[in-house]
């Protein structure tokens, strides 16, 4: 069927480059966001997440709470900055032979995260101090180091991937990076899913991924407000 010309006009006027203009920025952005909560809303009840820790460390708990001590484990962290749930994690995992990696370039946002600018929860370029020699730290955009890592990195471990990188960019270029190693069984822990202030953001990729993927999960638990989520990797 041949458009009609009129039907091509309106066509052209809504997807060529002049329609943004009756748009302005600040409304394309708000009603993006609206449109992003309203996707994680749906997405929450669809999934059946619950909302039933109060802070963070008690969900880190539930997670923990739910793994063997007799097994070493790969924690991988994404955005450390001064290295507060690292700490957590460093002193959670008992194991000998557990590897806990956190990924940072340590100065802070690489870009503008909604009205939060780029630099900030910058670490002042220093990696924290945590008394663990399982600890290893890889410094440098995630674009360039992580590629490099999981070329040396032995596979086939357990492992829990703390995604804290808040960044819409830097999420999904984990997740899809660490695709091919992702197994069942696998955690994912995300520190800003439902960020109302950005909700277009870590959810986005997320969701991006899992349907570029095709991944299936299972929820295992959340905070109040959906801010954290932690999610079991079922494929």
């Amino acid at each position: 069927m041949v458009p009609s010309p009129l039907r091509r006009r309106v066509r052209a006027a809504l997807v060529g480059p002049g329609w943004h203009r009756a748009v302005p920025a600040p409304l394309r952005r708000a009603l993006g966001a609206g449109l992003s909560l309203a996707d994680t809303s749906a997405w929450l009840a669809e999934s059946g997440v619950v909302a039933s820790h109060e802070r963070r460390e008690d969900l880190y708990a539930a997670v923990r709470d739910g793994l063997a001590d007799d097994e070493p484990l790969d924690y991988l962290e994404f955005g450390v900055s001064t290295g507060a749930s690292l700490r957590w994690w460093s002193a959670a995992l008992h194991h000998p032979a557990t590897r806990l990696v956190g990924f940072d370039t340590f100065e802070g946002l690489p870009e503008d995260w909604g009205k939060v600018g780029a630099g900030a929860f910058t670490a002042g370029g220093r990696v924290p101090d945590i008394d663990d020699d399982r600890i290893d730290y890889v410094v440098g955009l995630f674009q360039d180091t992580l590629g490099p890592w999981l070329e040396t990195a032995p596979v086939g471990r357990r492992t829990i991937v703390h995604l804290d990188a808040d960044l819409y960019s830097s999420t999904l270029f984990v997740l899809a990076s660490l695709a091919p190693r992702l197994r069942p069984g696998d955690v994912l822990v995300f520190d800003e899913f439902g960020s109302v202030r950005n909700a277009d953001h870590e959810f986005r990729a997320f969701r991006d991924f899992t349907t570029a993927f095709g991944w299936s999960y299972e929820p295992l638990g959340a905070t109040t407000a959906y801010k954290q989520v932690a999610l079991r990797v079922a494929r």
